[in-house]
C-alpha cells in the first residue's frame, strides 16, 4: 500500500509555477487530501467544511463518495514524515529542491 498527501492552491498568475507558488503557507490552501492506493484506492478530501471519503470504482473509472461530510476526526500529531525522514510540521518551509527530490 502506498499513499500521497497533497494540498491544492489557487494560482495567483497564469505563468509557469515559481518557488513562491510552491512555498505558499498552509492557510492559503483551498483543499487538502490524502490518497491510499494498493489493491484498492481511497481518497480523503477536505475543502475546509467537513471531510469526504471516496473509493475508486475500477469498472466505472470514477471515485464514488462513500463517507460524506465527516465532522469529527482525531487530531494529527504530525502532517507527514517523508522524503528520507524529513518531518514537515508546518513550522518550517521546505526548499523547492527538496520537493523535487521527493
Amino acid at each position: 500500500m502506498d499513499h500521497e498527501i497533497f494540498g491544492i492552491y489557487t494560482l495567483t498568475h497564469s505563468d509557469e509555477p515559481t518557488t513562491e507558488d510552491v512555498l505558499k503557507p498552509g492557510n492559503k490552501m483551498v483543499a487538502v487530501g490524502y490518497c491510499m492506493y494498493g489493491s484498492s484506492c481511497m481518497l480523503v478530501l477536505s475543502t475546509g467544511i467537513g471531510i469526504h471519503i471516496f473509493t475508486l470504482d475500477p469498472l466505472l473509472g470514477e471515485f464514488i463518495l462513500i463517507h460524506p461530510d465527516i465532522k469529527e476526526v482525531l487530531p494529527m500529531s504530525f502532517l507527514m514524515e517523508q522524503a528520507g525522514g524529513h518531518a514537515f510540521t508546518g513550522k518550517k518551509r521546505v526548499s523547492y529542491q527538496l520537493i523535487l527530490e521527493m
